[in-house]
């Protein structure tokens, strides 16, 4: 059942006020100057290679083994400069900030109407917008911003069935083409896939018996451990480990394990499973013959992961970041532990963040943090809806239903 309060109804809600969006234009307008201002057109390293990427399609479309599942940015870039005639960077830079802009408005449309609350996505979209560093990174171009306003459409085009329930088989191919391309655009995408896999499982659950979910169970394992083995098989985690470093190529910067956290000292005793293994099999082995070394790796990876907090950021960065998320983490949690929350949305909240985390945790933290980007509209979604419901609560009026 859709939840409402504030006495307003999805359909009323089907014609928000234009004042809204003038509202939540304005206020993005003023965070991406700043965030342009701060950082222009940003390039590294992945950007010449996702620019090769798209260049080489002209010639015919092919897939590069190792940027499978970055294909879906590489057709956006290729496709923008196609329709703009321009191979400027900025070009690119422009596009994402208004797909940007695009997916943030159907956001709080999406989010308005499936509360039944015009406050809840302000609230939603204006968390969005006030921690700046999600919006920055659509100034570099490299997947992330793409990734995320991709992983926002999708949840706007999937809060249609919970909105409306059964949907046209238009509206069910747009859905596929959406979820699709997000899901090819970063290796995470695996996230949203789970995600979804886990909210029909559960439904799958519900209406069977024994037999069948025991088949689920395995089935479920199964598909797991093979699409597990196909993503690490183009990374080397092992050898990664062997360095003891948290953010990936630290040491380039001067940062090693006799003077930075970003860094765990190696023993020398260190068991290396077989290279002819299979990935998730290595992983598997070194984590149980190295356990300590291993778990060190892990909290450290897992603070810096979702702290968005580095040594070399600024005092005023880290300390903002942490004010910032930790409250919204905590009523993230508390969204996912509440009974009031549909168990289809817990249970995709629940997947999709924790395979996102498991992800990075398992591999390396980035320099820049930007891997946690596109985790931050799912937890604000949450933190957005578990506010309004404190709010409702205890001001004694309407609840959520």
């Amino acid at each position: 059942m859709v939840p409402h309060h504030d006495n307003v109804s999805v359909r009323q809600l089907s014609r928000i006020p234009i004042y809204h969006y003038l509202f939540l234009t304005l206020i993005y307008l003023l965070v991406s100057a700043f965030s342009y201002a701060k950082y222009g057109v940003a390039l590294s390293d992945d950007s010449y290679k996702y620019l090769t990427y798209a260049d080489s399609l002209k010639d015919g479309f092919h897939i590069q083994q190792h940027y499978i599942l970055y294909i879906g940015y590489v057709l956006f870039i290729f496709f923008i400069r196609l329709l703009t005639f321009s191979t400027a960077h900025a070009t690119i830079i422009i596009a994402q900030y208004l797909l940007s802009w695009g997916s943030l408005m159907l956001l709080y449309r999406a989010i308005a109407r499936w509360t039944g609350s015009l406050m809840t996505g302000l609230l939603v979209a204006l968390l969005c917008l006030g921690y700046v560093d999600l919006n920055g990174w659509n100034s570099h171009l490299l997947c992330e911003s793409f990734y995320t306003s991709m992983v926002i459409l999708s949840l706007c085009v999937l809060s249609g069935y919970l909105t409306k329930g059964k949907r046209p088989l238009a509206y069910g191919l747009l859905t596929a083409c959406v979820v699709l391309l997000t899901m090819f655009t970063k290796p995470t995408g695996i996230a949203l896939f789970g995600g979804l896999v886990v909210v029909l499982l559960g439904r799958v659950w519900q209406k069977t018996g024994t037999p069948v979910r025991i088949g689920l169970l395995a089935g479920g394992a199964a598909g797991l451990v093979f699409v597990a083995n196909k993503m690490l098989s183009t990374f080397i985690l092992v050898e990664q480990y062997q360095q003891g470093e948290i953010v990936y190529l630290a040491h380039l910067m001067g940062y090693n394990a006799d003077n930075s956290l970003l860094y765990v000292k190696v023993p020398d005793d260190l068991v290396i499973p077989p290279e002819e293994y299979e990935p998730l099999t290595r992983v598997l082995l070194f984590i149980y013959h190295n356990f300590t070394f291993w778990f060190t790796l892990f909290i450290r990876k897992l603070y810096f992961f979702l702290s968005h907090t580095r040594p070399y950021y600024s005092t005023f960065h880290n300390l903002f970041a942490l004010a910032y998320l930790v409250p919204s983490y905590g009523l993230a949690i508390g969204a996912l532990t509440n009974s009031r929350l549909g168990i289809s949305v817990r249970l995709f909240g629940v997947a999709y963040l924790l395979i996102h985390t498991l992800s990075v945790t398992l591999t390396s933290v980035d320099w820049g943090g930007r891997f946690l980007i596109p985790v931050l509209p799912v937890v604000f979604i949450l933190a957005g809806w578990q506010l309004m419901f404190l709010y409702n609560k205890y001001r004694g009026g309407h609840s959520f239903a």
